[in-house]
């Protein structure tokens, strides 16, 4: 997911009111961002929001993105998560995984128990389970939510030669210049197989005002430098996995400390301690004290 984690985001965050609608499949007046900072022992989730719907009440509205692999077990993950948010900020918890990937998710019904031996339940947990990779494709256009429309790269299509044209005019469509330029750019970064995105870039390509707005320009260079900035951090991640395997604590603490380093010489060098320190102990105070990393 290290391509599309931080577009994902992006697309949520700027238009929270459509997704928080389409996920609670409900009338929505208001959105509005919390801190993905949980209570009591540190974790982070990707995303979530305070949602008013049109009937009065509020529900918090929290959003996962997962691909194929987890740290840890997503179903272990998602009952933190869950008691954390109904805790902190005692309204009802809506909690959304949405899995993207082809095969991710495969074989999880965001259900589960746990019993005691006599049989009764004990524990018992839910979340709403989104499989991108097995959507179709038409079924996005069909909803008239062109908010949505960038999402359709991740989904099944079946005829690409008649989904991406359609996309494209829907896009075109849309009235607001800013939001056509931005809905248009997020779309030609989240398609996710090669044939797609050249067959994408021919059909953009006919509308070069489209393409050469400033936000687009800027969109398309951010784009470029936060991709490099996601595949060093995941790189390292993974180097200290397969190394260390440290405990999911350690782990989300020094993601969230790499999330912070926006400097790719920095992150270059805390990847070679990665690869040479004899211990978790070791990068942490490399990464905790970044201009000893290059020694």
């Amino acid at each position: 997911m290290v391509g599309t984690d931080s577009p994902l985001k992006h697309l949520v965050d700027t238009y929270s009111l459509d997704f928080a609608s389409w996920l609670l499949d409900d009338e929505v007046r208001t959105v509005h961002p919390l801190s993905v900072e949980l209570s009591g022992q540190k974790a982070v989730a990707d995303q979530v929001f305070q949602v008013r719907l049109c009937d009065g009440h509020e529900v918090v509205l929290h959003i996962e993105f997962q691909g194929r692999r987890s740290h840890r077990a997503i179903r272990w993950r998602m009952l933190d998560y869950v008691g954390r948010l109904a805790e902190q900020h005692n309204l009802p918890v809506c909690s959304v995984v949405m899995y993207v990937g082809r095969g991710a998710g495969q074989g999880d019904d965001g259900q589960y128990q746990v019993r005691c031996p006599s049989g009764e339940t004990t524990l018992s947990w839910s979340y709403r389970v989104v499989r991108l990779w097995e959507m179709r494709a038409q079924a996005l256009l069909e909803m008239d939510r062109p908010a949505l429309l960038p999402l359709v790269g991740q989904t099944r299509i079946d005829d690409p030669g008649q989904v991406l044209p359609q996309t494209v005019a829907r896009i075109r469509a849309v009235a607001d210049r800013e939001m056509r330029g931005r809905v248009l750019t997020l779309f030609r970064t989240l398609l996710s197989e090669q044939e797609w995105i050249e067959m994408a870039e021919k059909l953009i390509e006919q509308d070069e005002l489209l393409l050469d707005t400033p936000y687009m320009q800027r969109l398309r260079e951010e784009g470029r430098q936060e991709g490099t900035l996601l595949t060093l951090r995941r790189t390292i991640l993974n180097t200290l996995t397969l190394r260390f395997d440290p405990p999911a604590s350690i782990y989300q603490r020094v993601e969230r400390s790499l999330d912070t380093i926006a400097d790719p010489s920095q992150l270059e060098r805390l990847h070679a301690a990665a690869i040479q320190c004899q211990a978790m102990d070791d990068f942490e105070r490399a990464l905790n004290q970044p201009d000893q990393a290059q020694q």
